[in-house]
């Protein structure tokens, strides 16, 4: 009986232990841990992290993808931007340069012959789609990104356009213009049966380029919509040209230039080029990863036109004048003048933000320029004969100066779509 007792007091004293504070005994070795009301109790709430989402660490951002990504973080400062050029630009006048008749003909392809059909010129000439590049590079002033400079440059390359004629004689070959001597319309013959063959090319080739530099800075910045102004220097430079040879082969029958070859060359050059301030703004969109923006800009400055012509023809290699038929002394020279001119720009892009540092766009831009030369506006078409070398009276004198120079001005546009990836770091 009181051995029984005994044990009861060890197990009592055994449980009230850890309530007054003293270690429980270690449990013998491979045995289970009992767990004990005491020892179920927890710390104090204050000494516990309490989580809304336990798979969440504490302080992590809940994100639905996919995210927005800041088109501007703080430490990307830096930006390049690339582009590829598909455009257009306006078409260009030229006057009939190139005909052909029948041989029957009083004058053979003289622009009044009933049988004569235009081969080159009259109608405007489309300048057809051309490639081109447009980059940017800029860089924000602070952290804050909020002013910045950018600097950029594009071109459109060159894409021939023009008319190769060539003849043995029959058809009938010819370049048209109108006799001040005679008062009436009249041709220059470069392939006609039994007499002469011969070939006419025609080439007008035109390249576009332009350059600027601007102060931006940043009026508004929300989640999905972001305001910039711009300002700085806009240069454009538009070189065109006019170029029409002639190489005739004229027969030993000819009662003029007997075996003889004949080349002849008339050649208007034109180079125009913008210097100018500009002010403009952007918007851009943003919804998730993808984004609208729209860029309008102006510039107000000069326009500075030069115009060059020159002529040549050459018997049998040998140069004989400086003059052509349409390019001679009564209109040669360089020409130049400076005229005051707008230019506005307008485009749009759709893109996708692949990363924080990368995104892709494709858009659509109109370039305007209201003063420049152009060549087939520089043309006249009234000769006189007298000017002109292989006519049979170059060289006397009377009748007017012409053909005659005058500047004619028009306006200039290009535009077209572009493709373009975005760096930013």
């Amino acid at each position: 009986m009181g051995k029984r007792l005994l044990i009861m007091v060890a197990t009592l004293c055994a449980g009230v232990a850890p309530a007054m504070g003293q270690a429980p005994a270690a449990p013998p070795a491979g045995s289970l841990p009992v767990q004990t009301d005491a020892a179920a109790q927890v710390a104090p709430a204050a000494t516990l992290p309490i989580l809304d989402n336990p798979s969440v660490p504490s302080g992590a951002e809940v994100v639905d993808e996919p995210a927005a990504i800041d088109v501007v973080p703080s430490q990307q400062r830096y930006w390049v931007r690339a582009e590829y050029l598909l455009w257009g630009i306006k078409d260009s006048h030229y006057p009939p340069l190139v005909t052909t008749g029948a041989a029957t003909d009083p004058r053979p392809g003289s622009l009044d012959s009933p049988n004569t059909s235009i081969l080159f010129g009259g109608l405007d000439l489309s300048n057809r789609d051309r490639s081109g590049g447009r980059f940017f590079a800029g860089w924000w002033f602070g952290d804050a990104g909020q002013v910045g400079l950018e600097a950029g440059y594009f071109f459109l390359a060159n894409r021939p356009v023009g008319t190769f004629q060539s003849s043995p004689g029959n058809p009938v070959l010819a370049r048209p213009f109108f006799n001040a001597n005679a008062k009436l319309q009249d041709s220059s013959l470069d392939a006609y049966p039994g007499l002469a063959s011969g070939a006419v090319t025609v080439d007008v080739p035109s390249f576009l380029q332009g350059a600027e530099s601007n102060l931006t800075a940043v009026l508004f910045q929300g989640q999905t919509l972001r305001l910039e102004a711009l300002s700085g220097f806009r240069y454009l430079n538009l070189r065109e040209g006019l170029h029409v040879t002639e190489d005739v082969n004229v027969n030993t029958i000819s009662p003029e230039f007997p075996g003889d070859n004949i080349a002849v060359a008339d050649r208007f050059d034109t180079n125009n080029n913008f210097y100018g301030g500009q002010l403009g703004g952007r918007a851009e969109v943003r919804w998730r990863r993808w984004f609208l923006n729209s860029l309008i800009k102006v510039a107000l400055g000069d326009s500075s036109q030069a115009v060059d012509i020159h002529g040549l023809t050459a018997i049998n290699g040998q140069p004989l004048a400086s003059a052509g038929l349409l390019a001679v002394a009564s209109n040669s020279g360089h020409f130049t003048r400076d005229s005051f001119a707008v230019v506005p720009e307008v485009g749009g892009n759709l893109g996708f933000q692949f990363t924080q540092r990368i995104r892709g766009f494709v858009g659509y831009s109109f370039l305007y320029w209201t003063h420049v030369a152009r060549p087939g506006d520089q043309v006249d078409t009234v000769v006189n004969v007298n000017q002109v070398p292989t006519s049979g009276t170059f060289g006397a004198a009377g009748s007017p100066a012409r053909p005659a120079f005058l500047f004619h001005g028009t306006d200039f546009y290009a535009h077209g779509v572009n493709f373009g990836l975005e760096f930013r770091f």
